[in-house]
Formats: structure tokens, sequence, C-alpha cells
């Protein structure tokens, strides 16, 4: 900027004087050639007059004098003189001869005159329109002049203004750098506090994890001790639970009836899971609050919070020990089931989280969200240890129990299917729905998995082809929401899944029959459905905020 030349206002001035000369040089060369003819012209014309005004003066005397000799002929022929004499004759002959030349002269003389006068006239209009546009020339000039004497004020102010913004440029650039300074200065100080944060952090972690630890140790010390003073009444209630998950993976009955409508939040209900007894349903809603309700009594035993926004999905730990809520506020919480305190908060999404699922072990959990991310939890210490791109904002995640694989939903309704050691993508199935995939749950024999679409189809994948080896349908049947959860009765002879009629749809697993709807439950789309694991019980929930508890 400071190496540009500058130009002086005289400089301009005479830079525009010169081109208004030669303007008006380009404009008044054409008219040179045409008044110069104009005045070679307008002389040819005075001197043709006074030629003419002589011939007349000739024409006056040669008539006056063809008039006296007309005039002694006929007084000559009056006196009797029959004979003219052979020299007045001649020099009548020659008189008329003149007075003709004389006229013909005459005629020449006049045409020649209106000729020169015609383009006299000719050449005085065109030098009219020339004078006028000369006269436009010398305003426009003269408009130039007072735009130049305004563009010569307004440069000299511009001056001024470039000055003062060149000084003003050079203060905040002083600013700036001394800005930079202090942004790097505060930059190293925020990283400094951010890593003594993430210390303090593992230390409270590692902290927690020992009392858990403790308190675990004490509960298992405590029960060992019981155990001991009453070895008869432990081994009963042991028989007991025994004989209670004996149930489980059971024979299950088609439901035909409702048990009890449980208002259990304000709004969507998004996620039901049931624990391994059954006796215990979570349910996650649009109210940011997880539930847990006795399915026996159909009343709430827990509320558990934390979540800012919606909850997604909820699922129990295969040992019942943990609740899993994924939320749309960017992070997965884990509450202790007994305790109903929060026992780890996830985080390290940016996007919604929708889906969620543990690891058979326990050990590990699974979360799916719309930033296109899934994340690996490591469980007991609570932080992330692998995160892999998936390609597509998914809606739902499940561990495969037998082929220890990940599947996941997608937005973009592909089915893909991830490596759990190195959490790499094995294979995907890109034409098995032609809409966006709602959610994917695993079959208790682990064979295959069973999706949800908003195609308005359920369908069955074998995990050791990938096909589609079933399709579940209904004229009637439409999914409602993009988060809608369609799952496997405990023994895997049923699938079943909820409409945005407000019906529940049950199709047998193996030939796709439509084997029960249910249609009196609901009155708005319901969103979300899971099976008791003792077969008997069937709990569906919609966007009215009401839990329905089906039985035979």
């Amino acid at each position: 900027m400071g190496g540009d030349k500058r130009v002086t206002p005289d400089e301009t001035r005479r830079s525009v004087s010169l081109l208004l000369r030669q303007r008006n040089e380009r404009q008044v060369a054409p008219f040179r050639e045409l008044v110069g003819s104009f005045r070679v012209l307008a002389k040819t014309n005075v001197e043709l007059s006074i030629r003419n005004s002589e011939l007349e003066q000739n024409n006056t005397i040669l008539r006056l004098d063809n008039t006296r000799i007309s005039s002694e002929l006929a007084t000559i022929q009056s006196d009797g003189d029959g004979k003219c004499t052979a020299e007045v004759q001649a020099k009548c002959e020659k008189l008329e001869k003149d007075l003709m030349d004389s006229w013909r002269v005459n005629s020449e003389n006049a045409k020649h005159i209106m000729d020169m006068s015609r383009k006299l006239k000719e050449a005085n209009e065109d030098l009219l329109l020339k004078v006028e546009e000369l006269e436009k020339a010398e305003e426009r000039i003269g408009d130039l002049d007072a735009r130049l004497a305004k563009r010569e004020e307004e440069l000299k102010a511009l001056e001024v203004t470039h000055d003062l913004m060149k000084n003003e440029f050079q203060s905040v650039r002083v600013q700036l750098i001394h800005t930079q300074e202090e942004m790097a200065k505060v930059t190293k100080e925020n990283d400094d506090l951010i890593e003594r944060w993430m210390a303090s952090k593992m230390a409270q972690a590692e902290k927690i994890n020992e009392i858990n630890e403790m308190y675990m140790t004490a509960v298992r010390a405590q029960k060992q001790a019981q155990a001991a003073q009453a070895g008869t009444s432990v081994v009963r209630k042991a028989s007991e639970d025994l004989s209670s998950y004996a149930g489980v993976g059971s024979k299950s009955n088609l439901p035909r009836k409702v048990k009890k409508v449980i208002s259990a939040h304000r709004g969507d209900v998004n996620s039901i899971d049931y624990d391994s007894s059954g006796s215990l349903l979570v349910s996650g809603g649009i109210d940011k609050f997880v539930k847990l309700w006795d399915t026996r009594a159909g009343q709430p035993t827990t509320t558990l919070s934390g979540p800012v926004q919606s909850v997604m999905s909820v699922r129990f730990s295969p040992n019942d020990n943990l609740v899993m809520g994924a939320s749309n506020d960017h992070s997965i919480r884990l509450w202790a089931t007994r305790e109903g305190r929060v026992r780890h908060t996830l985080t390290g999404h940016v996007g919604k989280v929708f889906g969620g699922a543990f690891s058979q072990d326990n050990r590990r959990l699974v979360s799916g969200s719309h930033d296109r991310t899934l994340k690996i939890w490591d469980i007991e210490k609570g932080y992330c240890t692998n995160t892999v791109f998936c390609f597509s904002s998914c809606n739902d995640v499940v561990f495969t129990t037998l082929t220890n694989m990940i599947a996941t939903a997608h937005m973009d309704s592909t089915l893909r299917f991830w490596d759990i050691k190195s959490v790499t993508m094995v294979h995907d199935v890109q034409n098995l729905h032609t809409s966006k995939l709602t959610s994917v749950e695993a079959s208790p024999d682990g064979q295959s998995v069973l999706t949800c679409s908003r195609d308005g189809t359920l369908k069955l994948c074998d995990l050791r082809t990938y096909a589609a080896v079933q399709t579940y349908k209904d004229p009637n049947f439409r999914v409602g929401l993009d988060w809608v959860k369609a799952r496997f009765s405990s023994d895997g002879q049923y699938v079943v899944g909820g409409s945005s009629d407000g019906v529940v749809f049950i199709w047998d697993t193996s030939t796709g029959e439509l084997r029960k709807s249910l249609a009196n439950g609901h009155k708005k789309t319901v969103i979300c459905v899971s099976w008791n694991p003792l077969g008997h019980q069937l709990a569906t929930a919609d966007r009215d905020g009401n839990i329905v508890l089906w039985e035979p």
C-alpha cells in the first residue's frame, strides 16, 4: 500500500486539460474543410452578384438602344421611306443578337446564382448544426470542468481520509500483534488448565473406581458372611433364582389383551428394555428422565436424572447391574441399578446419541451417534478406547452374541458390521432396505439380526451370508419415526414392531406370516417395543408418553 505512486492534483488537472483539448481537436477537425468551402462559396456568390448587376446594366442599356432604334425605324417607315439602308438593318440584327446573348448569359447567371444560394443555404444549416454541437460540447466541457473541480475536492478529502485510515491501520495492527501475543499466552494457559483438569478427572475416576471396588468387596464379604451363617437359606434362595432364570428364552405366548396402561413420561417414550429377570422395565423419554418400573404392579421404582435433552435409547447391562441412557445432549450415562446413582457420564460425541449397547462380558459399551462415529467405552474406567468413522448417522447399535461383531443401522439405509477387536468394518449391506434404518436387534440364537426401516418393512438378515432371509410387512404397517425400534420375542419365535397408527404388529419369524395385530392399546405412533424374557408379557410405548403392558 505504501509503495503505490501518488498523483498530485496539478498532474491530474494537466492530464484532464490535455484530454479536453484533444477531444476539442477531434470535434472541430471535421468542420474545417466545410467552413473553407463555405467561405469560397460566399466569395463566389458575391462576385456573381456583382457580375449579374453589371450584366443587368448592360441589358438595360441595350434595351434603351433597341427602343431608340425601333423608334427611329418606325419614324423612317412612317416618313414613307420604304427602303432601309443596309447599315441600319445590320445594326438592328447586331443589336438583337447582343440582346439574345445578354438574355442567355443572364439566364445562366440566374441559374448559377440559385445553385449557389441553395448550396449556401445548406452550408448555413450545416454550420448552424455544427455551431449547436459546438455549444453543447462547450457546455459539456464546462460540466466536465465543474466535475473535475468536484473530483479534485473529493480527491483531497480522500487523501485526508486515507491518511487517517493509514494511521488507524497502523494502530490496529499494533493492537492485533499485542492481542495475538495475549491469545497465545491465554491458549498456553488454557492447554495447561485442560491438562490439569484431565489429570484431575482421571484421578477422580480412579478414586471413584476404588470406592466402587471397595463397596463391591464389602457387599461380597457381607454376602459371604450371610451365606456362611445361613447356608441352607442361601442354597434355597439360589435354587429359586435359578428356577426364575430358567424361564429366560422359554416359549413366548402371543399377547391378546391389555394388562395395564402406564402414564410414564411427558411426551414421547423413545426406548424401553426389560432386565434379564423380567421384573424390571426401564424407559427413557423426551422429558429427559430415565425410569424403572415394577412389571408386576406397573408402578415406578426409581427415577434416574441427569440428561439435559431427550433420552433416545435405554438398556440394562447383561448382569443387570447398570442402566444405560443415550441422550441428545451428546452423552451416555451409566447408572447403578440398585443405588440409582450415576456411575459414569461418557462424553466425546459431538452429535445426538441415538443408540447404545453392552457387550456380553459387561466390560464394554458401544454407542452410535449422528456425528457419524461409533465409540467403544471401557465401562470400568469410564473412558473411550476406540472411535471409528461410520460413514452415516447411526440410529441404533447392537452386539451380536456369536459372531463377535457390532451391527449398526444407519440413515443412509445401510446395515454395517464391525469387528469388535479391531473396530473395523467387515461388511456392509446396502440394498437391504429402500429407506433409512431405524433399529437393529440381534436374535436370541445369535444367527441373525432384525432391522426396521422407514420403508415400512422389517427384515431378517442372516449373519452367515449377510442376506435377507425373511421380510415382514403389512399394507397397514407404517414406521412413523427415524428411531422406531422393532424386537424379537424372548425365544425368537416372533418379531414385533409398532406402527404410526398405534397398532402393534406381530409376525412369525420363520414364515413371515402376520400372527397378531394389537389395535386397542395406543392412539398415537408406537415408538418402541420390548418382550419380557419370561415370554409372558409384551411392553409397547408411544408418543403420548404411555407404556402398555400386554398379556396372553
